[in-house]
């Protein structure tokens, strides 16, 4: 599997539903935007008028044309206008924001859609596929892992750890052995000294490592013709967990 290939798909219908329904609201947020423009020029334009009509209706008051109750007749239409052109131009401001709104909600369903087709973020094996086809996939606080991806199978670390009840009867140095799945028949060894050194079957093994009062290792495995080649020590009970790390697809990015 190279990086960037499709390794699974999740059902894209509600996600493209839910992008759909969001380019309709950002469609509907423009229009009204364009409403509130046009209403703001109707606005402008009516304040133009009244504006005139004001300044007309004070001549013909200086001129005794025209009573007091009309010139304010006038200017409260004035006033009116002014504020109206005010909120036209508030509306304008809140249906830009809108439209800001709906485009970000289109990215985000856009970005959910994208996220349906699920690739590969190396160069590798799939080793392990938790998932079967119509499963339901539901991540809470953390991306469920649906594959294991191994970078490299000719090197990887092998997590090991001792039953409670052996712990007391290990000690730093003392020699101990192990399994993996590959070879369950087969028990990897180190010697009693510190550092590396080559053990049954082709395994070179470290030493037991004492940590907050567990007695645990990490052995670094590297395959070869004679079977499992252990760089840094081993003990305790079965296991075969690489190192993990990623999201929807988990993978081992061993070294």
């Amino acid at each position: 599997m190279h990086k960037g290939d499709i390794v699974a798909l999740i059902d894209p219908a509600l996600f493209r539903g839910a992008l759909l329904q969001a380019r309709a609201d950002l469609e509907n947020a423009k229009a009204n935007l364009v409403a509130a423009r046009a209403n703001l020029e109707k606005a402008k334009a009516g304040l133009v008028q009244t504006k005139a009509d004001h300044e007309r209706t004070a001549g013909l008051f200086k001129s005794g044309i025209l009573s007091q109750q009309q010139l304010d007749l006038a200017k409260a239409n004035y006033d009116s206008a002014n504020a109206t052109v005010g909120a036209a131009a508030a509306n304008v401001t809140q249906a830009e924001a809108q439209v800001s709104q709906k485009e970000a909600a289109v990215t985000v369903s856009q970005t959910n859609l994208n996220y349906t087709v699920i690739r590969s973020p190396i160069d590798g094996t799939v080793v392990a596929r938790n998932v079967d086809v119509g499963q339901t996939v539901a991540a809470s606080l953390q991306a469920p892992t649906i594959f294991t991806i191994a970078q490299d199978l000719t090197k990887m670390l092998v997590y090991a750890k001792t039953d409670e009840s052996d712990v007391g009867n290990i000690k730093v140095g003392k020699p101990v052995t192990f399994k993996v799945d590959a070879f369950p028949k087969e028990n990897f060894s180190r010697s009693g000294e510190p550092g590396a050194h080559e053990c049954d079957h082709g395994a070179k093994c470290g030493h037991v490592r004492h940590d907050r009062g567990v007695r645990q290792s990490r052995p670094e495995i590297i395959s070869g013709d004679d079977g499992l080649r252990d760089d840094s020590g081993g003990h305790g009970s079965e296991c075969s967990e690489a190192p993990q790390h990623g999201a929807a697809v988990q993978t081992s990015n061993v070294s």
